[in-house]
């Protein structure tokens, strides 16, 4: 069980920094607008990271039952995300898309 702590560790981790990369091309700091699209953009990113993961390094992680249940709960995780960055209803109350905040 030792093996799923670690990845839930790294996973945390690796979100993180994915969240700060979401800005590593902006100009300048007054540029940086951070919103719950750079979180939904490292959630993005990790939820198949973390399958992919959990598929190749099979062999660490020998509980097959919960390996399944990580993996639906990771294709679940991936799915609500994108819904949500899609329709972004949640930051603008209405379906737009994401430069409408910015250039609208």
């Amino acid at each position: 069980m030792r093996a799923y702590g670690r990845l839930a560790f790294l996973l945390t981790l690796n979100t993180i920094v994915m969240f700060l990369l979401t800005i590593a091309f902006v100009e300048r700091a007054e540029h940086v607008h951070l919103n719950l699209s750079n979180f939904y953009m490292a959630l993005l990113m990790a939820a198949p990271m973390a399958a992919l993961m959990l598929v190749g390094m099979g062999a660490m992680f020998p509980a097959k039952r919960l390996n399944v249940v990580l993996l639906v709960g990771f294709a679940i995780l991936f799915g609500g995300v994108w819904w949500l960055g899609r329709a972004q209803a949640v930051q603008t109350g209405e379906k737009g898309n994401g430069l409408d905040r910015q250039h609208g």
